[in-house]
């Protein structure tokens, strides 16, 4: 898996967002956003559900900071079609203790494919292979049965709960290099 720019799934790419892809996004410039990630985008053209308002800082971190890309949104693009279906990434570089936090978004039009496990799975299997990586984490709001059977099919387990001062209560998931190596 190395430390590539885009991680292949079956069938799945999963490139770094770049900042000036998510600017275009941002000004809805859908020409140069597809012309910038070689994807189509679904019409209208709007951010992946819930990162609308994070956007803006993801671009402007980016641009401090390009190699942070890796660890953060990445494109879910289904190859076959070059179709733009959603992002998944990771909240950051890993923290003091190894653990990395797994996030992911599809339009709704495309949910229900296994897209997102299959994206998830790629980027759980590529931090896992990242020096100072021990886990990757996922926070599900409780009741969130599709965000729990995306966890689950990308090899996650609940392990507990934590408090995340916006949604509350939040199961935690999580999979670590020990897991993968089991038989």
């Amino acid at each position: 898996m190395g430390d590539q720019r885009t991680i292949a799934t079956a069938r799945l790419d999963l490139p770094v967002w770049e900042a000036d892809a998510i600017q275009a996004l941002i000004d809805q410039d859908g020409t140069r956003l597809a012309a910038l990630t070689g994807a189509v985008w679904p019409q209208p053209l709007a951010p992946p559900p819930l990162m609308g308002d994070a956007l803006a800082f993801f671009a402007e971190r980016l641009r401090q900071d390009p190699a942070l890309g890796r660890w953060w949104a990445r494109l879910v693009v289904v190859r076959a079609a070059a179709a733009a279906v959603g992002s998944a990434g990771l909240s950051g570089r890993p923290d003091g203790e190894g653990a990395v936090t797994v996030g992911y978004a599809l339009y709704p039009v495309f949910q229900g494919n296994g897209y997102a496990s299959e994206a998830v799975r790629g980027i759980v299997g590529w931090a896992l292979t990242r020096p100072g990586v021990a886990r990757v984490r996922a926070t599900i709001p409780p009741g969130n049965e599709p965000s729990r059977r995306v966890a689950a099919k990308a090899g996650l387990r609940r392990v507990g709960t934590d408090w995340d001062e916006e949604a509350g209560e939040v199961e935690v998931w999580e999979t670590g290099a020990a897991d993968r190596a089991a038989p």
